[in-house]
C-alpha cells in the first residue's frame, strides 16, 4: 500500500518535480477546490496556487494553460475524476 504524504511533504515533492498531475489531482479534490454541475455538464476547479482563479473543465477540456499547451489530462481534470469516483453509487 502507498503512504499517504503529508500537505508539506506533497508541497516539497511538487516543487521539486516528484508529484504527478494525478496525485496534485487528489489533493485537489481532497482539499475541496472541486464543483461538479452535471446538469451543466460543467466543473470548476480553484487553483491550488491562486485562490482567485478558478478553472472551468467542459468537453473534456480545460482552460488552464498546462491543458492548453499539451492537451493531456491536466490536475484540474483528475480532480474532478476523483470527485466523480467518490460520489459514484458505491464509491469510496
Amino acid at each position: 500500500m502507498e503512504r499517504i504524504l503529508s500537505d508539506e511533504q506533497m508541497k516539497q515533492k511538487e516543487q521539486e518535480g516528484e508529484l504527478t498531475r494525478e496525485a496534485r489531482g487528489a489533493r485537489l479534490f481532497s482539499n475541496g477546490n472541486v464543483l461538479v454541475l452535471p446538469e451543466q455538464k460543467v466543473s470548476y476547479v480553484q487553483s491550488d496556487t491562486d485562490a482567485d482563479i478558478v478553472y472551468k473543465i467542459e468537453d473534456n477540456e480545460c482552460e488552464c494553460p498546462d491543458f492548453q499547451r499539451r492537451q493531456k489530462a491536466c490536475k484540474h481534470q483528475y480532480a474532478v475524476a476523483f470527485y466523480g469516483v467518490c460520489n459514484a453509487e458505491g464509491g469510496l
